[in-house]
């Protein structure tokens, strides 16, 4: 018996997922190393006591996205990441842009469903 295949929407999001991930590391905002497990631990949203949202981008909101998808698990019903974002970047839009227009992107995914 066969897995079934990936959605619409899983799709569009794996691509997208892929997307952020290479302007991250154009930005030179993506680690080879992770934060230390403590920082894992925060009952925080976005672990704001315990990591830099790009850290957290990388090794929470991707990493645990893509661990749904793989295992077959129900997405969240709604994202939302991008006014976080704004607020984080505000000031500095310009230099990240396009990792706006992805998070954006990512979000419409969710509101498609």
């Amino acid at each position: 018996m066969s897995e079934p295949a990936f959605s619409q929407q899983e799709i569009l999001l794996q691509s997208l997922l892929m997307d952020l991930e290479a302007e991250m590391r154009l930005k030179g905002l993506w680690s080879s190393q992770p934060p230390a497990p403590e920082a894992f631990a925060s009952e925080e949203p976005f672990c704001i006591d315990t990591m830099d949202f790009a850290p957290w981008l990388q090794f929470v909101f991707i990493a645990r996205l893509n661990f749904l998808m793989e295992c077959r698990e129900p997405l969240p019903d709604k994202c939302g990441i991008t006014p976080y974002a704004e607020m984080i970047w505000q000031g500095n839009t310009a230099a990240v842009i396009n990792l706006l227009a992805i998070l954006k992107s990512i979000d419409d995914v969710f509101e498609a469903e």
